[in-house]
């Protein structure tokens, strides 16, 4: 049996797939009033970036008690960062083929974007185990995986250019 967190990537990406195929990273908005796309375009380096992860799921999270509509603000910005890392990729992967279009790096790119899905999910399923049979546990999973993608889509974007 496939981990949870794998289980969900698969249900949500379908489902999303179905009602939604964005070719781009739909923007998020914050509760102050600034945007995911404005706080990354404020911000040089890695290290800086890191610090628009989250900035839209916890303050939506703060006021709710309901641990599923908690859930929902973190799978909005978990939505956000997966496009974001989506358009980086195929981004990074259009530059190195207008280089060489049989270069090597393609391929080493596809192979590290696989294994970083991989990781995602046992890091994911590893991190949420403790809270299995909890109230926890799907914002747990959605953190780590929103917290992950975000991580993956700042890497991909430093790598472009």
């Amino acid at each position: 049996m496939k981990p949870f967190a794998t289980r969900l990537i698969t249900v949500v990406g379908l489902i999303s797939a179905v009602w939604i195929a964005p070719t781009q990273a739909q923007d998020v908005v914050y509760k102050d009033g600034s945007t995911a796309v404005s706080c990354l375009a404020e911000t040089e380096g890695f290290a800086n970036m890191r610090h628009c992860i989250g900035r839209m799921a916890y303050p939506c999270m703060q006021p709710l008690e309901d641990k599923a509509a908690q859930a929902n603000c973190l799978k909005v910005e978990l939505d956000f960062w997966e496009g974001k890392l989506n358009d980086n990729y195929e981004s990074l992967r259009a530059e190195l083929q207008a280089v060489d279009a049989s270069s090597p790096h393609i391929d080493a790119l596809d192979v590290m974007q696989r294994a970083w899905g991989q990781y995602r999910d046992a890091r994911c399923d590893y991190i949420a185990d403790g809270y299995q049979n909890t109230n926890y546990y799907s914002n747990v999973v959605y953190q780590c995986l929103m917290a992950t993608t975000a991580e993956q889509a700042l890497v991909l974007e430093e790598m472009l250019y």
